[in-house]
């Protein structure tokens, strides 16, 4: 059973001086790791989850870091975020300059997923294995707001199977690319049989219907 925040809180952080917050919060990262680790592996989804799943104890995860790092203010001191967690956090503040998101999927990337943002609306546009969909309008804020609550910024540029010490003959291949106004520089992510841990959240949001 996992812990409410409040419960954590009363437990790990109150009381504690800055070094021992600090203790917590570099446990916490190395768990958060260490579960997007566990959920990206190709293995994963043949495996039994109890409850609570890898999935809830990450979300858990997050929430304590946030408890933690809050606790380690009001002691004085900020926590210095990492590359990641600065990727993460430009990729959040220039949300709203969003103006394209494309992937591209399959074993010979013929499906293409692409959403065209607009100052009122979105538009999703659909080609799966060469066969065009009709264009899908979507509502602008809703969209980005799915987007936001996804962990994109935080991507590694590729995912591959060497990675995590295995190999497939004919592995599902994608690309993703984030394209913005205002002359921010575009993201790109690509991965062959491998997935970040919150891509079938992209997925369903693009209604990508198998990967």
């Amino acid at each position: 059973m996992l812990l409410s925040k409040d419960i954590y809180r009363d437990m790990y952080l109150d009381g504690k001086d800055a070094q021992a917050v600090r203790g917590e919060i570099k446990k916490l990262k190395s768990e958060i790791e260490r579960l997007k680790y566990k959920m990206e592996s190709p293995s994963y989804p043949y495996e039994t989850h109890p409850f609570p799943t890898e999935r809830d104890q990450l979300g858990a995860c997050v929430g304590y870091l946030s408890e933690a790092r809050e606790a380690l203010s009001l002691l004085g001191e900020e926590d210095e975020l990492t590359d990641t967690e600065l990727m993460a956090k430009d990729f959040a503040d220039n949300l709203q300059s969003i103006r394209k998101i494309s992937l591209t999927i399959g074993i010979y990337l013929d499906s293409f997923y692409e959403v065209r943002l607009y100052p009122d609306r979105a538009l999703l546009t659909r080609v799966c294995r060469g066969i065009e969909s009709v264009e899908i309008s979507l509502d602008r804020a809703n969209f980005l707001k799915e987007i936001s609550a996804l962990d994109i910024g935080a991507w590694r540029d590729c995912y591959l199977p060497e990675h995590y010490g295995t190999g497939f003959s004919e592995p599902v291949r994608w690309r993703l690319l984030v394209e913005y106004n205002d002359g921010i520089a575009p993201r790109f992510y690509e991965g062959n049989g491998v997935f970040p841990h919150d891509f079938s959240g992209l997925c369903r949001l693009l209604g990508v219907d198998e990967y």
